[in-house]
């Protein structure tokens, strides 16, 4: 009996290393795959066309974080659905357009609002922009994550937390986007701040706001402000900026007043 206890245990010990064995060999293949594939990646041979397809991604990335910019400035500050908005015609057709301030109604987006609409637009068309890529002899598969945007003073800041697969030739190796955070230049912080203020003055009187106050706001940081009056007592407001980036840029707003008002300004 004690030696068959003994056999048993022999069996045992030689199945446990021979478990090791296999184990250390998958772990030891792996890591040389994984170098096996740097190397490919950085040989003469392959190397400028590697560096070209990371360009590529991180052409993706600065594309796609401009477009939630400007998004959510020609937006007022959304990506989805505004509680209440409207659709303009003219220069703006097919644009929803939020409103603030809605016949005694103030639904002004938050600054964590505006950047949750912004990590979506990049979560979202972040992947169409990879599938987009064409460079031959490549493959890119990107492998779904989450975005941060945060508005910082005089710009906005993106992470994204998710990578991308670059194959060629039977090898594979991931460029991790989480190295790359993004800053933009933006004056979305000073914007914000603005048309925070016109449009919640109406908490104190909804038929006027400080003109006097908005001009000193906007010279102060460097922007410029555009009130348009529409139909139906409706005020499209368009704050703008040039100093960030060689084109302008916008943020819009409407506030629909009851047209019982006695005036819709204050000097």
């Amino acid at each position: 009996m004690k030696k068959d206890v003994k056999g048993q245990v022999s069996v045992f010990v030689i199945i446990a290393v021979v478990v090791v064995v296999v184990a250390v060999g998958i772990v030891y293949f792996n890591g040389q795959s994984t170098k096996n594939d740097i190397a490919y990646f950085n040989s003469l041979e392959v190397k400028s066309d590697f560096d070209r397809s990371q360009a590529l991604i991180l052409n993706c990335y600065d594309l796609i974080a401009d477009g939630s910019l400007d998004t959510v400035g020609i937006q007022g500050g959304y990506y989805d659905d505004a509680k209440n908005k409207r659709e303009l015609d003219g220069d703006y057709e097919g644009v929803f357009i939020p409103y603030y301030y809605y016949e005694g109604e103030i639904n002004i987006p938050s600054r964590e609002d505006i950047e949750g609409n912004m990590e979506k637009y990049v979560e979202d068309y972040f992947p169409d922009c990879i599938d987009s890529i064409e460079m031959e002899g490549f493959d890119f598969n990107y492998r779904k994550g989450s975005a941060s945007v945060s508005i910082k003073e005089k710009s906005v800041e993106f992470e994204v937390s998710s990578s991308v697969d670059i194959r060629r030739d039977g090898h594979s190796i991931t460029f991790d986007l989480g190295d790359y955070p993004l800053p933009k230049n933006s004056a979305l912080s000073d914007i914000y701040d603005l048309a925070f203020f016109i449009s919640d003055s109406h908490n104190v009187n909804p038929a006027m706001y400080c003109i006097s106050c908005v001009n000193e706001m906007a010279v102060e940081d460097d922007l410029y402000v555009d009130v348009k009056y529409l139909d139906d007592f409706s005020v499209l407001t368009i704050i703008s900026e040039n100093y960030t980036s060689s084109e302008s840029y916008s943020y819009m707003f409407l506030n629909k007043y009851t047209g019982r008002e006695v005036s819709t300004t204050l000097i």
